[in-house]
């Protein structure tokens, strides 16, 4: 991905990666100094890097590595922001949202974008929480850990009685398709 704001000096070429760390020359500019150290951890976490590319003389230009072929986890949570250059957080969240594999994940959209109309389309679309920046990290890490621990406690007591409990439950379209579909493989 590449950048055209202020050119990262080659020498904070590591620097940057860590929490709270901004550029002598972006203090005009607002930011926490997060979003290059949190997307740097994310890489590492999938067994990849996020690396500054200093042959790159124009712009600032990132590098993801990830390898191809991951261990496959379970996707428990997903954090997305809502300006991104291929595909805006709202289509994302709604793909998600509206796929049966992928429709019980918890999104949680991370903007700029604090206006009312903006809540309500991250909402509309299947947000489970939508976040204005700037935020805490307590405040993020609060809402993560509460919408995982509701996802547990929904599996856990709907694994244990997975199909007396269906007709008092809110749900969608998309859940009303899983629902026909498990009852068809549970006859």
């Amino acid at each position: 991905m590449k950048s055209d704001g202020n050119r990262i000096p080659e020498n904070l070429k590591n620097k940057i990666f860590e929490p709270f760390f901004r550029a002598p020359d972006t203090t005009s500019i607002t930011g926490t100094g997060i979003g290059l150290s949190l997307s740097h951890s994310l890489a590492e976490l999938h067994s990849g890097t996020l690396k500054l590319d200093t042959a790159e003389k124009q712009y600032n230009s990132f590098v993801l590595e990830l390898q191809l072929h991951q261990e496959k986890h379970t996707i428990q949570l997903l954090i997305s922001d809502v300006m991104m250059p291929e595909i805006s957080g709202f289509v994302l969240c709604q793909k998600i949202k509206t796929d049966l594999q992928s429709s019980h994940i918890p999104v949680i959209l991370l903007t700029a974008k604090d206006n009312l109309n903006s809540k309500i389309e991250g909402l509309e679309v299947g947000a489970d929480a939508y976040i204005s920046k700037p935020f805490s990290m307590e405040y993020l890490k609060a809402h993560i850990e509460n919408l995982i621990e509701n996802r547990k406690n929904l599996m856990d007591f709907y694994s244990s009685s997975p199909l007396s409990h269906l007709k008092s439950v809110a749900h969608s379209q998309i859940d009303e398709t899983f629902i026909k579909k498990t009852r068809r493989n549970h006859q």
